[in-house]
């Protein structure tokens, strides 16, 4: 197994490997190493797009919560202010009723 660690290094190796196999097609070692180097490749690539996934889902879950907050912070100033106008719709009578700023009517 090759003990490069980077997606680069991998590459590079892929290719050195291809291209010994290319100049000696007839050496079965070479096809085998020209294999092993094509597997670590996709290897670490599949790899790379894991990690980029699952961080994007955490990020993705993180935006959520935040936006689910938000809105749960919105619905609550609105309903502050449905309660607060509550008192100044016109009563039966025509007159406005002013609202208490301690939680009743004058």
């Amino acid at each position: 197994m090759l003990a490069m660690t980077t997606l680069d290094d991998l590459a590079r190796e892929l290719g050195r490997a291809r291209a010994a196999y290319e100049r000696r097609r007839d050496n079965a070692d070479l096809y085998r190493r020209m294999l092993e180097a094509q597997v670590a490749f996709q290897d670490a690539q599949l790899r790379a797009a894991q990690e980029t996934i699952a961080r994007e889902r955490a990020r993705c879950l993180a935006l959520g919560k935040a936006l689910r907050k938000r809105r749960e912070g919105y619905e609550r100033v609105i309903e502050q202010m449905r309660d607060f106008a509550r008192p100044l719709r016109r009563s039966r009578r025509g007159a406005i009723e002013a609202p208490d700023l301690f939680g009743g009517t004058s």
